[in-house]
């Protein structure tokens, strides 16, 4: 694992090659810009923009353990309260050619001002000339690193 230089809480997982740092940093800032579209309170209420970047075979076990499809998703988050969703502690680690897994804290202030967070994984994959997300996982914790 390597902390990223531009952002200390970037960490970067690559093989052993000369350039496998740069292509992962590159795919680690790509992916984190991805994910972090789907945390934006506009974003999440665009079902056009939020369907292009799940992939039509999406599932998600959610912190409610509730499972999710692609249309229930999109249908839940025209119905969910506009609210402020920060990342902490990214990483991002290629298991294959064409698929990453990203994993990290999430911390969701509601316009009460009530935190909830959660420990978050999703698994993007490269088709049709694009990443989308095929799987995400979040499960509750309790605030503050652990």
């Amino acid at each position: 694992m390597m902390i990223c230089p531009k952002s200390p809480d970037l960490r970067c997982f690559s093989a052993r090659r000369p350039d496998a740092y740069n292509q992962s940093v590159t795919l680690a800032y790509q992916l984190r810009a991805l994910e972090e579209e789907l945390l934006r309170p506009e974003i999440r209420k665009d079902p056009i923009h939020v369907a292009d970047l799940l992939a039509d075979d999406f599932r998600e076990f959610g912190k409610s353990g509730r499972v999710f499809d692609k249309s229930t998703v999109l249908t839940s988050l025209q119905e969910e309260s506009t609210a402020q969703i920060l990342m902490q502690d990214f990483t991002c680690t290629p298991v294959a050619d064409h698929a990453a897994l990203i994993t990290y804290r999430s911390i969701r202030i509601e316009p009460t001002g009530q935190r909830l967070e959660a420990l978050r994984s999703s698994l993007w994959v490269f088709r049709e000339d694009r990443w989308q997300v095929l799987f995400h996982q979040g499960t509750p914790t309790t605030n503050g690193p652990q």
